[in-house]
């Protein structure tokens, strides 16, 4: 049941956010990858809204491997700061798919 009103409530957010695309920039967002090793399939779906220097992300993760189906297993939520056209900072919160703390990341992205 948990499941259901955390993929409600990030659909919800998504929703929501659609609103506010014509006000500043919303993209919608997301990633797949297979992992051979683990035998894990992982989706990410949601949201990114940039405003200035500013990014805004929200993601919900599914993944199905080979000893379950596939499943919802966190979600993610972040902000990065661009400081320059080359560095961004960002930080990030991860919880799992019974939506309880797992992680916080800090850290610094680079392109040449």
């Amino acid at each position: 049941m948990k499941k259901i009103l955390a993929l409600g409530a990030g659909i919800a957010l998504a929703a929501g956010l659609t609103t506010a695309a014509f006000a500043e920039d919303l993209s919608f967002v997301g990633s797949a990858e297979y992992a051979f090793e683990a035998e894990a399939f992982e989706t990410k779906l949601g949201g990114q809204y940039d405003i200035d220097n500013w990014t805004f992300i929200g993601l919900v993760v599914a993944e199905d491997t080979s000893t379950t189906d596939f499943d919802f297993t966190g979600i993610e939520v972040g902000a990065a700061y661009a400081v320059n056209a080359n560095v961004d900072l960002y930080a990030k919160l991860e919880t799992d798919g019974d939506l309880n703390y797992e992680e916080t990341t800090i850290g610094t992205a680079f392109k040449f």
